[in-house]
C-alpha cells in the first residue's frame, strides 16, 4: 500500500484495494458515481502512467478514461455541486493547456476553458460554496492580479470576488465551509 490505502469501517485495512502510487497522495474526493479523484506528486498510480492526478473506478481500478494530466503537483481537490471538479497545486498546465494553480474539469473530465483563475503561488487547499464560488488558500499573494493574501473567493464563472479581500499573513492549508455560511481557515498563520 505506497501513498494510498483504504480501510474498512472498523479500522481494518482493506486488503482487496491494491492501489500503489510512486509518489505522495495529498487529496481525495468522491464524485457522485463514486469514482475518486486522486492527487498528488506522483507520476504513476494502480501502474498506470498519471501525472499528479488520477481518477480510480467504483471497481478500484485506474480510469483508462481519465488521462488529464497536470505539469506540476496537485495539493486541494473538491467537487462542485454540479459535479464539476476543482484542483488547485502548484502547476502552470492542465492536460497541456496553460492553467496557473487552480482549475476546474468538466464533469467529461475536459479542462473547463471558460473558468480561468490564476493565483501567483500554489494552492493547497479548496471550498466549494453552495452558489457556485470556490474559496481557495495557500501561498498566494496575488489572484487574478489582485491583491490576495493566501484566500481568495471566486465567483462560479471563476472571477475573483472584489468584495472578498481577507488579509491572512500565512499559508492557508485547509478551507471548510460552515452549514451557517461561516469559513473556517487552518495553516501556518497567526
Amino acid at each position: 500500500h505506497l501513498y494510498i490505502a483504504r480501510l474498512k469501517a472498523n479500522g481494518v485495512l482493506d486488503g482487496s484495494f491494491n492501489i500503489g502510487a510512486n509518489g505522495a497522495v495529498n487529496a481525495l474526493v468522491i464524485q457522485a458515481d463514486g469514482s475518486i479523484l486522486v492527487g498528488g506528486a506522483f507520476g504513476s498510480i494502480g501502474g498506470k502512467n498519471r501525472f499528479f492526478i488520477a481518477r480510480l473506478t467504483t471497481n478500484d481500478e485506474v480510469d483508462l478514461q481519465f488521462n488529464r494530466p497536470t505539469n506540476g503537483i496537485v495539493f486541494a481537490l473538491a467537487v462542485q455541486p454540479d459535479g464539476k471538479a476543482l484542483l488547485g497545486g502548484a502547476f502552470s498546465g492542465v492536460d497541456f493547456k496553460p492553467q496557473t494553480n487552480i482549475a476546474r474539469m468538466n464533469i467529461d473530465a475536459s479542462l473547463d476553458a471558460d473558468w480561468l483563475p490564476t493565483t501567483n503561488d500554489a494552492v493547497f487547499a479548496l471550498a466549494s460554496a453552495a452558489d457556485g464560488g470556490v474559496f481557495a488558500g495557500g501561498a498566494f499573494t496575488v489572484a487574478d492580479a489582485a491583491p490576495r493574501n493566501h484566500v481568495a473567493r471566486c465567483d462560479a464563472e471563476g472571477v475573483v470576488d472584489p468584495d472578498f479581500s481577507l488579509t491572512v499573513n500565512g499559508n492557508v492549508l485547509q478551507i471548510v465551509l460552515q452549514p451557517d455560511g461561516d469559513i473556517v481557515l487552518g495553516g501556518s498563520f497567526n
